[in-house]
Formats: C-alpha cells, structure tokens, sequence
C-alpha cells in the first residue's frame, strides 16, 4: 500500500510546501490525471493558496482537447437557477468536444475564501487560465463562456491576454462596474439592494421576497438597508460610498477592457435586459478593434435577462424565440477559433429582433446607416400632471414659454412596472398602470404616426429644469401608445442634477437655477406603425430601477431623513425641452 500511494505524495509535495509557511502558491503545481468521459471535482489553488472548487467535465475519446472556462458564483453543480444554466452549457460543449471546466468564485458554495463581489476576478480568473494551461489533457486553445455575472468574469480575464484565450462569450453582460451599480449617481435598487441580499449566504442564490427588498430600498439611511434585513454586507457599503466612476470601480474591470481584449466576442443581449445599454455600447467598441475584423457576433433579442425564458411581457413577440434557439450558432462560431474550423459568414455580425415587426434581421451592424433623427417638443401646462389633460409632444417648437412643477417625496416613491430589470417578475414589457392621480408625474402624448418610423438607436431627452433641492433625480419614461389606448413601457432614462457634466466629479447645482439636463435612454430597435403614439412621462423616482434621491447634496446613503423636493420643467421658445429619437422613415 506504501508503495502504491507514494507517487501521489510526490505529485503533491511541490503544493503542500508552497502552501506552508508562505502566503503564494504556484497555480500550476497540481496536475491532474483525469478519465475520458468523466466529471471530477478538483480543488484549483490560487496564488495566495486559497482553492477554489471545480469540475471538470472531459468528454469522451482521446485528448488532448480545446476547453472552456465559466467562472460563477451560483453554484458550478447547478443548485440555483443561473447554476443549472452553467451545467447545461457544461454538457452541450463537453458533447461538442470540449473539456469544460466549471468554477464556483471564491467565497461561493464548495470555494473557499471570502465573498466579496467583482474584487477577485481578475486575479483568480487568470490563475485558473494558468493552472487550465499545465494540463495534460488541454490543446491550447481556451475559451470562456456565459452570462450576467459569469460573463464578468471573462472581461475579468480577457483583457490580460492570456495566450491560450482564442474567444469569449459575454452574454448579457455589463461591461463596466460603474454601470452595473449605478445610473448617473443613484444606485440600481434592483442590483444594489435585491441582487445583494440574494447573495448574502455562501451557499445560495436566494429568491428575495418583495416585501424583504422593499424594507431595505426604501430604509433611511440607505446604508443600513442590509443591516435590518439579514446583517451588514460590508461590499454593499464600500459601493454605496462610491457613487462616482472616478477610478474607484477600475480595480474590478478597467474602463478600457474591452479594447484590450485581443480576442473575438460573442454576445447576446435583450431589449429588456438590465446590461443591454452598457452591452450594445461595448459590442461597438469592440468592432472599432483591428483584431475585431468581422469576427465578433452579437445576437439581440426581445429579452429580459433571462433570454427568452419565463418571462411576463404584456406584449407577444411570437417569433421572438429565446436564446437556446441560436446555440448551434454559438458553438459554430466557438469552432471556428478553438478547433479552426470555418467561420460560420451565412449570418452578422449582428442578428437583432425588431419587435414592431416581430421580425429578425441579418446586418453588418447594429444600426442602419439612413437615419436621421426627428424631435418632438414638449408643451404643457401645470394640467399636464392631472388625469385626462396630458402636455403634447409636438413637431414644432413651442410658441410661449410654460413650466410645469410637482412634489417629489421620497417617502413616497414610484413602483415601476416593466423595464430593464434584473427582477423577473417586474421586468419587460408591460402593460402600464394609471398613475396619473399621484401628482408627481409629468405626462406628455404625441399625436397617432401617419406613416410608420423605425426607432434605431439612443434617443436623448433634453430637459431644461429646475429644483428647490441642492441636488436630485429627473427620471423620465417613453412608452408605446397603442390605438385602443393601452400603453406599454418601451425605454427609461435616469440622470441626476450633480452627474449632469459626468459621472466621474459632481457638478454643483444652486437651488433654483435652470440647466439643462440631458437624459440619454438605452438604445432601440423598434418600428412604430402608423396608428401608434409615444407617450413621455417624467418624474423623480422608480423603484426598483433605482434607489430614491432623498434631495441632499452630499453624502445622501448616509441621510436618514431625507427631505421633499419642489422639481420645475421648463418649456420655452429660446431653450425648448425635446425628445430625439433616431430613425428611419
């Protein structure tokens, strides 16, 4: 038995002795011998010795084999919902081939080391490309692949350049730290409070009970939301005293990854996904890279996050599909640059949904190069915040100078219903609620399109305002008016008077002064048919999108008594307030 055991111990010694007396470890130090076929779980070592749990999936034959990594924290063996996606994709590469390799993150489930979200990435997900490149059983050739939050950690890793890294896929997947927390200074509630307390224990992705979510979103101070729902998260409380993207964020992912990634991507986003904006952005990016060359893909659909599965839109897309409809695209495209086999040239490198036709589209980018963009000008009068008696979104500029004010509270937010939410059951397209009775939203309608025009890209809300607060929130909301009169939620934009020059530094603001603010919403490809109509609304608040502003100018998570609002727009001849929307007529 001595005898049999020592060729193990030998094996191994080059790994306890790193891990003893010494605070790194050599990443590369354990090789595994693994059967063709087989599932094994393995403990990867970092370089400051913590181990991270891993499976390995090999498919059959002989190797050695091209591989993909997917790095996550919801559990690599499939305990929760993004779980079970990770060992689907496990199964469909390994069936194609692939050695997959299946990691829970440090802190989650069977990993050891503490949790703390996004701070780890970097570092742990280039050890385990190391440690991927000294086994036997691997060609060379690595991919990454996933979504959401295991599509961060492959930008985590990409733009270091590893070698053996020949493509990602970073499915619905922000591709900025900043924007995954925040809209212009106030934190995603949906993210920052929901998601958090999802994450609280080590060993699960919990479903956060509404009531749960609202106590701790609407708690004053924010900063103590987690503490009266379950404890301390001391992660939340570093980002909420960050509400800047003033270099803070960069540890976790520079804001230039994706031009330093030297490799081909392969994305997927949802009009209604939360990352679809900062998504569609970094897909353009990347196509301006010289190694791009055509060989990036994107695929967008009618989605929320969950691309196309179980989702309550209030609107049908009946050829919509969901995601899994194009995988055999996916592993094509992965073929191409993990097994050099051709590049699929039949499709992109954009596949996009047009859900005013409920029809997909083959082009060479993601917007067509005809449009032009075409204003509509706000006028009304104080009417226009009561049931019944919405201002206009004109052609023409206004003639006469107007204003229009309400009451922001922060003890008395907006619940929102529909959008780009991480929330599913609050997410989509909706149907929306009368909330006209409230008081505190502006409400604008554009007169029924004679001709249909197709919405392409970024629309912009000028908006001339003004407030009694030294700082606050203007959040304004462009919906679909359908003939009949039902409306459904299409695009949302959030901007705060102290991020109006930019959310890197704070822009003063004086009570009472007029400027203009520009409220960008997230790109869309929709045609409008004649008949339809858009309607603006414009407010202060929308839970869960985002945490309410409680109308301080400084330090306001740490506000515990925040303090109601009078918000002013303007209308004039001279500055007049519009929406432009770019399109195609």
């Amino acid at each position: 038995m001595k005898k049999t055991y020592l060729p193990l111990f030998l094996a191994l010694l080059p790994l306890l002795a790193s891990c003893s007396g010494s605070k790194t470890c050599n990443v590369k130090a354990l090789i595994t011998s693994l059967e063709p076929g087989s599932v094994t779980e393995v403990m990867v070592p970092m370089r400051d010795c913590v181990r991270l749990a891993t499976d390995v999936y090999l498919p059959s034959g002989t190797g050695p084999f091209p591989a993909i990594l997917i790095r996550l924290p919801y559990g690599k063996s499939g305990a929760g919902l993004s779980g079970s996606v990770a060992v689907m994709l496990a199964n469909l590469f390994r069936g194609e081939g692939y050695a997959m390799i299946v990691q829970d993150v440090r802190g989650r489930f069977r990993s050891e080391g503490d949790w703390y979200p996004l701070k780890y990435e970097v570092d742990d997900g280039i050890d385990t490309v190391r440690w991927t490149e000294s086994q036997p059983w691997f060609d060379g050739h690595l991919g990454m692949a996933g979504g959401s939050y295991f599509g961060f950690t492959q930008l985590a890793v990409s733009y270091q350049k590893p070698s053996s890294l020949k493509a990602i896929a970073p499915l619905i997947t922000p591709g900025s730290a900043y924007a995954l927390l925040y809209h212009h200074g106030l934190p995603r509630a949906d993210i920052t409070v929901n998601w958090a307390l999802s994450m609280r224990e080590k060993d699960q992705e919990a479903v956060v009970p509404e009531s749960a979510f609202l106590s701790a979103a609407t708690h004053w101070p924010l900063i103590e939301g987690d503490d009266i729902s379950g404890g301390d998260l001391p992660w939340l409380d570093d980002w909420l005293r960050h509400p800047l993207d003033d270099g803070y964020y960069d540890r976790y992912l520079p804001k230039n990854a994706i031009e330093l990634t030297g490799v081909p991507m392969f994305m997927a986003s949802g009009w209604f996904d939360p990352f679809e904006e900062t998504q569609l952005d970094d897909f353009e990016r990347a196509q301006a890279r010289a190694e791009a060359n055509g060989l990036d893909r994107i695929i967008i659909g009618p989605w929320t996050h969950s691309l196309g599965f179980g989702e309550n839109h209030d609107l049908e897309f009946p050829h919509g599909s969901n995601f899994p409809a194009f995988y055999q695209l996916m592993m094509d495209w992965f073929a191409a640059f993990l097994k050099g086999s051709a590049l699929p040239i039949d499709w992109g490198p954009v596949k996009i949904y047009d859900p005013g036709k409920d029809a997909w589209l083959d082009r060479p980018a993601l917007w067509s190069p005809g449009r032009s963009a075409f204003r509509l000008y706000l006028a009304g009068t104080q009417a226009s915040t009561v049931c019944g008696t919405p201002g206009r979104l004109e052609t023409s500029q206004p003639a006469a100078s107007s204003a229009i004010s309400y009451t922001y509270d922060p003890l008395n937010p907006i619940l929102n219903r529909g959008g780009n939410l991480l929330i599913p059951e609050r997410a989509g397209c909706r149907e929306q609620p009368d909330l006209c009775g409230r008081g505190d939203i502006a409400i604008f309608e554009s007169g029924s399109f004679a001709e249909g025009i197709t919405w392409e890209g970024r629309a912009i809300l000028n908006l001339p305002v003004s407030s009694s607060a030294p700082d606050t929130a203007f959040i304004a909301r462009v919906s679909l008016v359908r003939p009949g009169g039902k409306i459904y939620n299409l695009r949302e934009g959030v901007m705060t008077l102290s991020h109006r020059e930019g959310d890197d530094k704070l822009a003063p603001y004086t009570p009472g002064e007029v400027v203009n603010l520009k409220i960008e919403f997230p790109p869309l490809l929709w045609t409008l048919k004649p008949g339809e109509a858009l309607r603006l609304e414009i407010m202060s608040s929308s839970l869960p999108a985002v945490v309410q502003h409680p109308n301080v100018g400084h330090d306001w998570f740490l506000t515990a008594a925040p303090l109601p609002a009078e918000q002013t727009l303007h209308f004039s001849p001279k500055n007049p307030a519009y929406l432009e929307i770019p399109a195609v007529q």
